[in-house]
C-alpha cells in the first residue's frame, strides 16, 4: 500500500464510529448448520489490502427449509488477528433484509449527490436506517469456543474524507474480549452493498433452497 492510500485508509477508519460489543454465551439454533453461499469480489479499494472478497454464509435449519442468519466476513480487522480469531457479522435473515440494505444504498447516494453539490469536504454521519445486525462473533461458528456478542451499532455510517477520495459505507464494532479489544470493520462502496443486497434477495434464495440440493448449490 502506498503512503497516500495508507493515509486515506487510516483517516477513514479513524472517522468510523467505534462501538463496544459484549461477549455472551448464547446457544446456537439446535437444528442448524452453516453453509457457504457465495464469495463476492469487492469494488471498494479501502479493503483491498486485507480481504479482497466478501464471503457470505448462511445458517440454515438442518432440512434447509429455514434461513436463520446471513453471515458476512469483515473487510478489515485491528489489531492483527490472533490465530484463533475469525470474526463475522450475523444479519438476521428475512424477506426484508435485502430491501433494508437497498434503502441504505439509496440514502448513501442521495447524500453523496448533496455533498458534491455543496462541495462538502469531510463528513461522517450515521445513516438513520437500522439494519438487522443480530450478532457478532470472534470465532467461526463451527469453533468449539464460539460465542455470540451483541453489536451496539446497527447503522452504517456515511464516511467521506474529501470529494476526490469519495465516500464509503462503514460499519464498525469493537468486541471487548478478555485479552484484547478486537475492532472489526465492514467498509463498502455503494456498489458493494447493493450487490450484497441483491445476493440476499429472499425469494431468490428460498427458491433455490427448495429446488436444489443445498450442499451442492452452496459450495
Amino acid at each position: 500500500m502506498n503512503n497516500k492510500k495508507a493515509r486515506v485508509l487510516s483517516t477513514l477508519i479513524s472517522m468510523c464510529f467505534i462501538t463496544i460489543s459484549t461477549l455472551h454465551a448464547q446457544s446456537k439454533p439446535k437444528d442448524s448448520k452453516i453453509i457457504n453461499y457465495t464469495t463476492y469480489a469487492l469494488v471498494s479499494n479501502y479493503a483491498s489490502n486485507q480481504n479482497k472478497n466478501i464471503s457470505i454464509r448462511l445458517i440454515v435449519s438442518n432440512d434447509s427449509s429455514k434461513i436463520y442468519y446471513a453471515v458476512v466476513k469483515p473487510t478489515r480487522n485491528y489489531p492483527k488477528l490472533m490465530s484463533d480469531r475469525d470474526p463475522f457479522f450475523y444479519f438476521e435473515f428475512s424477506d426484508t433484509l435485502s430491501t433494508t440494505l437497498h434503502k441504505v444504498v439509496e440514502k448513501f447516494r442521495e447524500w453523496h449527490k448533496i455533498a458534491i453539490e455543496h462541495q462538502t469536504a469531510e463528513l461522517v454521519k450515521d445513516i438513520d436506517i437500522e439494519i438487522p445486525l443480530k450478532y457478532m462473533s470472534m470465532r467461526n461458528y463451527t469453533n468449539k469456543n464460539f460465542k455470540w456478542s451483541d453489536p451496539s451499532n446497527k447503522k452504517f455510517s456515511f464516511v467521506m474524507r474529501d470529494l476526490n477520495a469519495g465516500p464509503n459505507l462503514c460499519l464498525t464494532e469493537t468486541i471487548k474480549a478478555i485479552d484484547i479489544d478486537q475492532i472489526t470493520y465492514l467498509i463498502l462502496s455503494a456498489e458493494d452493498l447493493e450487490n450484497i443486497a441483491n445476493l440476499m434477495d429472499y425469494k431468490t434464495i428460498m427458491k433455490r433452497l427448495k429446488t436444489e440440493n443445498v450442499d451442492v448449490l452452496f459450495k
